[in-house]
């Protein structure tokens, strides 16, 4: 029995000399410093919805009408030229998806979420005219 427990007494002595887990604990966490989170598993869900919800309330929209002018000259001749988009309809969103990371931060009461979408496919329909 005694030299089992001088083998128990060598065994922990080696263990405590080759450095074993070393924990701190601290004694509170700070109030005042920034805290960020990783957003993305729920950001993934809530795109999910982003785009059903969009279909549903905000299409059909009118499109604003744009007319831009232009001008080349590839050599003696100068061409001018107009394209006019009109009675512009936006109609459908077919996928709606996160793009890189969602990040959330927070430092001094103020917080920042920074998320990348990424619309795949729309549905618009414009009236197109170009003028030489």
């Amino acid at each position: 029995m005694r030299i089992l427990s001088l083998v128990a007494f060598g065994l922990v002595c080696a263990l405590a000399s080759v450095g074993g887990y070393e924990t701190e604990v601290e004694d509170e966490v700070q109030r005042n410093t920034a805290m960020s989170a990783n957003m993305n598993n729920y950001i993934d869900v809530v795109m999910i919805q982003v785009g059903p919800w969009m279909n549903t309330h905000l299409v059909p929209m009118a499109l604003p009408d744009v007319v831009e002018g232009f001008e080349h000259r590839p050599i003696l001749i100068t061409y001018h030229g107009e394209l006019a988009l009109t009675n512009g309809v936006f109609h459908t969103i077919h996928s709606v998806g996160r793009n890189g990371n969602a990040m959330m931060h927070y430092d001094r009461q103020l917080l920042r979420v920074a998320v990348g979408a990424n619309i795949r496919q729309l549905g618009v329909s414009m009236t197109r005219n170009v003028y030489w």
